[in-house]
This record gives C-alpha cells, structure tokens and sequence, in this order.
C-alpha cells in the first residue's frame, strides 16, 4: 500500500483511498456513481414488475379458459379429441425414406413424427380429462405460476 498527498489539505493518504479522510477531497480513485448503475436498478425494478405483470395475464387467461370448457364440456371435449386425432395422423409419414450415411445407403419404411405425435397424445389426453371431468377442477384452487 502506498502514500500520496492529497492536492487539497496536502496530508498523506492510502492509494486505495477514494476520498481524503481529512479533507473529503475526492481522489483519482474514487469511482464516482454513475447514471448506468441507477439505470441498471430501475431496469430489475421494471423487470420484475413485468414479470409479476404476465403471471397475472396468465392467471386470467387461464382461468377464461377453464370457464369456457367448464361450462361447453362436451363441445371442447370434441374439439380436443378432433385437434388430437388430426396430430396422430399427422405423425405418420407413409412411403419409404431412404437416405446415405458413410457411404451406405439405407431404406427405410413407414415411420412417425415424434413431435407430431406426442402433441395429438396430449390433446387426446386433455379430452379424456375433461370427459372424466378431471380437468379442469370445479372448486377455485389458486395457481401457483
């Protein structure tokens, strides 16, 4: 650690030092606050008031959502089993699939789109809920996002 006079009272002072501890006087040290730190707070401020914002939406959007199934379960029962069946269908690639690999070609038959699939799975799922009256709940339990 080493000395130096400050330039106002002239007295010695630790390099390390941001300010003079008799005077006050500021050093080339000192890092003075600058306008990007305040803006950095008041950015997580707005970040999490955001944040807190679109739960919220969610919450709502949800919560519309279960209404219309609660109250139309039979259309939305249709509806799901439809969209899950187009998916299912969706998934299998007729034909034959042929590609290289190393100098080997390979043939292939019929195969399924995983993606696909899993999707038209979920939604035929969601309509044997709402058929067995599992989803979504009668009583008003509160989401926990």
């Amino acid at each position: 650690m080493a000395l130096q006079k400050c330039e106002e009272c002239g007295n010695e002072i630790s390099s390390k030092a941001n300010v003079c501890p008799h005077c006050g006087c500021p050093t080339k040290n000192e890092t003075p606050k600058n306008e990007t730190d305040e803006f950095n707070g008041f950015l997580k401020n707005e970040t999490k008031r955001a944040v807190i914002d679109i739960r919220h939406k969610i919450k709502i959007v949800i919560n519309k959502i279960k209404i219309v199934i609660q109250t139309n379960r039979s259309i939305s029962k249709f509806i799901f089993l439809c969209i899950g069946i187009f998916f299912s269908i969706k998934s299998y690639k007729p034909g034959w699939s042929h590609y290289e690999r190393f100098g080997k070609s390979y043939l292939f038959g019929p195969t399924f789109s995983p993606f696909y699939l899993i999707i038209g799975l979920a939604f035929i799922l969601l309509a044997y809920f709402i058929h067995t009256k599992k989803w979504p709940p009668d009583n008003d339990d509160k989401m926990n996002l």
